[in-house]
């Protein structure tokens, strides 16, 4: 698989984090079913290193993938920000589809661990009303 949701870890402050991503048309091979793990809705400790999307999937190409994450996490998590967070080798082919999509350029730095600058781009799902508007 090459794409994955994650939670943030910790205690879970909500965020979804997708990440994982690759030359438009590279194709992700298929997912069978998982168990739900609700960790996240309870304040208990959760690990960024689970794979959160659970449901069945073809193989399918990457921004069909992406658009099923964004849907689930629709679904799933009615009320959360999905964090997308993109290299410089990846801006050109991905921020279209992610402003699109209704993401938005929240920050970005350099990232001494891999030399590359990181931009964080925040999709702000609300169930119910926004609390601060515009945001």
């Amino acid at each position: 698989m090459v794409m994955s949701i994650s939670n943030h870890g910790g205690k879970c402050c909500g965020i979804k984090h997708i990440f994982g991503f690759y030359a438009l048309d590279t194709v992700c091979s298929a997912l069978v079913k998982a168990n739900q793990n609700n960790r996240d809705t309870y304040g208990h400790n959760v690990s960024s290193s689970d794979n959160f999307f659970t449901d069945e999937a073809p193989e399918e190409v990457l921004t069909d993938r992406f658009n099923r994450y964004v849907e689930y996490l629709k679904v799933r998590r009615r009320s959360s920000i999905v964090e997308v967070t993109l290299d410089r080798d990846w801006q050109n082919a991905w921020v279209p589809i992610l402003k699109k999509k209704g993401f938005k350029e929240v920050s970005d730095f350099y990232n001494s661990n891999s030399g590359n600058t990181v931009t964080i781009y925040h999709l702000c799902l609300y169930e119910g009303k926004p609390l601060k508007k515009g945001k």
